[in-house]
């Protein structure tokens, strides 16, 4: 049971970003939530969604130097994937170790942002289903974000350099650091779609990733 995810949700939830957890039962693992009328988004504009994002990575900062028992770790999550192509698994290997080319930019994360969890009213948004929440790089969610609306790739460095301009405090934009990000999001949740039978999702992540350079 994700305590500490539905902690921080019931707080992000004060900011309308998403909905609140009433109760849980950790023994049941079950939780209730208020129920909000909204429908998945199935439009493009990141310009909407985006000051939600930042709202969710500037929530709760982690202690410098320190790891939280709640931190995603890319290395452990693909190392569960058992890779049939050998090439696919050979570029996530060289994917992972790009990362640590890149300044790191740790914040608070959703970790899920796949299209499901992105919900308008019409009128408002928000961002549900907070279960991975946790400290990762801001740039694993920015590439979710990218993937989920079917962003081109020069629509999502817009989105890039956008965020950064909201960002003050962010390092300087880092578009290949987005473009590696984007492969393995997208790799990852086609091999989780693919374990459970998902044929037709894991499909259309498997189009979207070659139509960047």
């Amino acid at each position: 049971m994700p305590v500490d995810a539905l902690f921080q949700q019931q707080r992000l939830s004060l900011k309308n970003i998403t909905t609140n957890p009433i109760a849980w039962h950790t023994k049941a693992q079950v939780a209730v939530f208020d129920y909000w009328p909204g429908q998945v988004y199935r439009g493009q504009e990141w310009t909407r969604f985006l000051p939600l994002l930042l709202d969710v990575h500037q929530s709760f900062r982690p202690k410098k130097h320190s790891k939280q028992d709640w931190s995603i770790d890319l290395t452990q999550e693909f190392q569960r994937i058992v890779f049939n192509d050998e090439r696919e698994s050979k570029a996530v290997a060289q994917a992972l170790l790009r990362l640590n080319d890149f300044p790191d930019y740790t914040a608070y994360c959703h970790n899920d942002l796949v299209i499901e969890n992105l919900l308008c009213d019409g009128e408002s948004l928000r961002m549900i289903d907070f279960e991975f929440a946790g400290f990762n790089d801001v740039y694993f969610d920015l590439a979710a974000l990218a993937v989920s609306l079917q962003l081109a790739e020069s629509e999502a460095m817009r989105m890039l350099r956008a965020y950064h301009e909201f960002d003050a405090g962010s390092p300087k934009a880092n578009e290949e650091k987005l473009k590696v990000y984007r492969y393995l999001y997208i790799v990852l949740c086609k091999h989780w779609y693919l374990t459970r039978g998902h044929t037709r999702e894991a499909t259309q992540l498997d189009m979207q990733l070659h139509l960047w350079s």
